[in-house]
């Protein structure tokens, strides 16, 4: 199923990045493929999470994590914790009209085990103004949490950018 809409792509390289380029549903209909996504990344928004990505871009790897607490969002990038200026609040406001623009498909691909929890299993494919993204994201059949995901990324220049991460629920605080 295409339609228009999103979900979550590059939130968190984004965020440590300092570039946020996420995309967001235009409405939201029970029929659709991607409804599961739009509300797992909004949960995963709304925290508490922390999140742990890994990062690679033409060869350079890198790591990150963030963590939404709070009504805040921190960001640690080679080592260091930073607050960010967008709370989560308005990172999901900002994620709600930055690429209503896009069309975006999705569909359950199987299930899998991630960390003792069942997880139905969804790939997705967006394109946008900016580029276009696969992702492959594990959703736990139990609560609807985001657990895991893996995403590329292609620019309108052709860069690619490769993306995983692993998100945790419980135990987050906020790191400074």
């Amino acid at each position: 199923m295409t339609s228009r809409r999103g979900f979550a792509f590059p939130i968190l390289a984004g965020l440590a990045a300092g570039v946020l380029t996420l995309t967001a549903p235009a409405r939201v209909d029970a029929a659709d493929a991607c409804e599961p996504l739009n509300k797992a990344v909004d949960r995963m928004m709304a925290g508490p999470t922390h999140a742990y990505s890994r990062n690679s871009l033409s060869g350079h790897e890198s790591e990150s994590e963030t963590i939404f607490v709070d009504g805040k969002t921190y960001v640690r990038v080679h080592g260091t914790w930073k607050v960010s200026p967008l709370s989560p609040a308005e990172l999901a406001k900002q994620r709600k009209e930055n690429l209503s623009h896009s069309t975006v498909s999705c569909r359950v691909v199987g299930e899998e085990t991630v960390g003792g929890s069942a997880a139905t299993v969804y790939e997705s494919h967006a394109k946008t103004e900016a580029g276009d993204s696969d992702e492959k994201l594990w959703i736990a059949k139990s609560s609807g949490l985001l657990l895991r995901e893996e995403e590329t990324l292609r620019d309108t220049a052709n860069d690619v950018t490769r993306r995983s991460a692993r998100y945790e629920y419980s135990g987050v605080k906020p790191p400074i």
